[in-house]
């Protein structure tokens, strides 16, 4: 595919155009918006009240939206709670995330309430959020907020980034929603709207390209509704220009997008030399070519790691990732773990069904086993429970007592399936089960 080439040297494109030359299609789509170039600038002004004309007709009413759209709320109250929503948003549905946020508020309704707060009871609000991790660094950023800066919460970038788990992202949205500091962002729904807006063909998710989108983010961020504007692309992003299916005819715009454009476009395409040209072009996935993210590798250990992300301080049963779908590999894997990594005598492992679950965007499927304990009494369990790979150890006495503490949804529903099958009423057993918690 050929596409006439230029050698531009745009600042909006600099590390790419210094690397190689970009084709004139690009060309066009990065113009260096700093320039005082007029035509340049106008369309700069049409992307932003286009994007905040369709907002401000088509926005989503979101409590987190409404508390900094009060005039009567002040800075501290608004900045704290634009930040409880930004976190609880990261990798978790809108819908998920309303009553969530409305119970948190509910039960700490301050940055000062937070600090006071203890981490078994947040996680109790938390669970069934996923990425049980967030609700730790809430707490922490609450106490040093609390401690070291006298309750008031930062208004700037920079001092926002001095909050535990908060990172650019994070950091620009509270400041442009909350305090109106006219910075860009961008997530998962700003990649997404953008790399199509421009038709960017390289790795979104490599260095190179999060550095042009933060700086295209940033050159068109509205100077007087900045908070506004970056809830109007990641609204695009989440309603219209969405991963599949997205609604191109009705979005606002339509008319500047370069991979809407691409679609009918008559240019032949030359991607041996232009940085930014996809390189893979499906014809019939029209604007879905974009973002591109490379295939993903190694996804066992990459399931691995995000469990641990998500499940993070939370009690759950004994467990392993399954390497072979054969029931005697699994059988045998298990007893290994309980005697070797828990010191787990058993007397016989009974299999009592699935289990599937949704972590966020992970489905998991787990299959369900009984152990029954060569060990008479609680003090004849293993020492290696209470050290080694387990940070803490619970006996339970009721079904009560395990609903109540911190463990995740998909562990409830692993002890339902159990509590189902067992033989016994859950209320009138001596001891429930034992769980550790996750690193």
């Amino acid at each position: 595919m050929k596409r006439k080439l230029s050698s531009s040297t745009d600042e909006s494109t600099e590390s790419f155009a210094r690397k190689s030359n970009i084709c004139a299609f690009h060309t066009s789509h990065f113009s260096n918006h700093d320039s005082e170039d007029d035509e340049k600038l106008i369309a700069i002004s049409g992307i932003r009240k286009k994007l905040l004309s369709w907002y401000d007709s088509s926005k989503r009413t979101l409590p987190w939206r409404t508390l900094a759209s009060e005039s009567s709320s002040d800075n501290n109250q608004r900045g704290y709670g634009i930040w409880i929503s930004e976190v609880m948003l990261q990798q978790t549905q809108v819908a998920t995330v309303i009553d969530y946020y409305n119970r948190w508020m509910g039960s700490w309704p301050t940055v000062t309430d937070l600090a006071s707060a203890n981490l078994d009871s947040i996680n109790r609000l938390w669970s069934g959020l996923g990425y049980y991790s967030r609700a730790k660094r809430l707490l922490e950023g609450a106490v040093k907020v609390v401690n070291e800066f006298d309750g008031l919460f930062p208004s700037t970038v920079e001092g926002l980034r001095k909050i535990p788990g908060v990172g650019q992202y994070t950091a620009c949205a509270v400041a442009s929603i909350a305090y109106n500091c006219p910075v860009g962002v961008v997530d998962g729904n700003v990649v997404r709207v953008l790399t199509r807006l421009k038709a960017i063909g390289k790795d979104s998710s490599s260095k190179e390209v999060m550095d042009l989108l933060w700086r295209v983010a940033n050159e068109l961020v509205d100077p007087e509704r900045p908070g506004d504007f970056n809830q109007s692309l990641m609204e695009l992003g989440a309603t219209i220009c969405t991963p599949k299916n997205p609604s191109c005819k009705v979005c606002p715009l339509k008319d500047e997008c370069a991979a809407l454009k691409e679609i009918s476009s008559l240019h032949q395409y030359d991607i041996e030399d232009c940085h930014l040209c996809i390189r893979d072009y499906d014809k019939a996935k029209g604007v879905m070519n974009y973002p591109v993210k490379l295939k993903k590798t190694k996804v066992r250990d990459a399931v691995s790691e995000t469990f641990n992300r998500l499940l993070a301080n939370l009690y759950e049963f004994f467990s392993i990732l399954s390497k072979d779908e054969t029931r005697n590999s699994s059988v045998n894997e298990l007893y290994r773990v309980l005697r070797d990594d828990a010191g787990i005598e058993c007397s016989s492992l009974q299999y009592i069904g699935e289990v599937f679950h949704q972590f966020s965007h992970i489905s998991q499927t787990y299959k369900v086993w009984s152990c029954t304990s060569l060990a008479e009494e609680e003090d004849d369990l293993s020492p290696k429970l209470k050290a080694g790979n387990y940070q803490s150890f619970l006996l339970m006495d009721t079904a009560e007592d395990v609903q109540s503490s911190s463990i995740s949804t998909a562990m409830k529903k692993v002890l339902r399936l159990y509590q189902k099958q067992s033989m016994e009423p859950p209320k009138k057993q001596k001891r429930i089960t034992s769980f550790f918690t996750t690193k």
